[in-house]
């Protein structure tokens, strides 16, 4: 079977179109998001993935490398840091509209903390390339927004030069 043209242009734009609805109500409620334009929501609500994780499921581990950034948009999440001697603190809970994956993506470097789904989880990812295109106008303010992470006795978190931010590091903000 073949499909002309016409067909499916129309499919591929309901589609977008759909996923666009989808995720509009969604993006307005993101904290990190409302700065931007409702149009600049949009080109983010393109590049979104869903996914689901089941309770106790990692979805990131401390110490990988990071390619995605998550939104979560259902569900619980329990973030937790492993210390020197390798035992592990809750350090945080996330729930809808909260977002996590962005440390690896703006320093690039291996991931900060290893987040796992208490409940199950529905949430949206963003690779790093659309991260960077897309998120670009939020670096600073995502980078500021890392002060309120709980570290370790004399760590920080370095900001690698990026062409949309500028080096920096969070120790003593």
């Amino acid at each position: 079977w073949a499909l002309d043209r016409v067909t499916f242009r129309r499919i591929l734009m309901e589609n977008t179109s759909r996923k666009r609805r989808m995720y509009e109500s969604f993006l307005d409620q993101v904290n990190l998001l409302r700065p931007l334009q409702n149009y600049e929501r949009l080109k983010i609500a393109d590049a979104l993935d869903s996914v689901t994780f089941q309770p106790g499921e990692k979805i990131v581990e401390q110490g990988e490398n990071g390619d995605n950034f998550y939104i979560i948009e259902r569900g619980v999440a329990i973030v937790t840091r492993k210390d020197a001697n390798g035992g592990e603190t809750e350090v945080n809970r996330l729930q809808r509209g909260e977002y996590f994956g962005e440390l690896a993506l703006l320093s690039n470097r291996p991931r900060y903390a290893t987040v796992t789904a208490e409940t199950e989880l529905k949430a949206v990812s963003m690779n790093k390339r659309a991260f960077d295109r897309l998120l670009g106008s939020l670096t600073v303010l995502m980078q500021r927004n890392t002060a309120q992470y709980q570290r370790l006795p004399g760590e920080s978190i370095d900001f690698a030069q990026t062409p949309n931010s500028i080096a920096q590091s969070t120790a003593g903000i």
